[in-house]
């Protein structure tokens, strides 16, 4: 939810969790909004929860905002 108002705008389409030693937990997304796609690589997360949130954090502040 992208604009505060409890409506999705934003929908994650497909997605791939994984670890390794080295990259620790990653998850790699691609996300629909309006007619563009996007995807987002999130690595070095300490947890699995972790790289969710840092997926979620990048979504809401670099997916681009309608104007107001």
């Amino acid at each position: 939810d992208l604009n505060k108002e409890e409506k999705a705008d934003a929908k994650i389409i497909g997605g791939k969790s994984g670890f390794t030693d080295e990259a620790m937990f990653t998850l790699a997304t691609i996300c629909k909004y309006k007619n563009s796609y996007y995807i987002c690589l999130t690595a070095k997360s300490s947890t699995q929860d972790g790289s969710t949130s840092d997926q979620i954090a990048i979504y809401e502040n670099y997916l681009p905002k309608t104007a107001q």
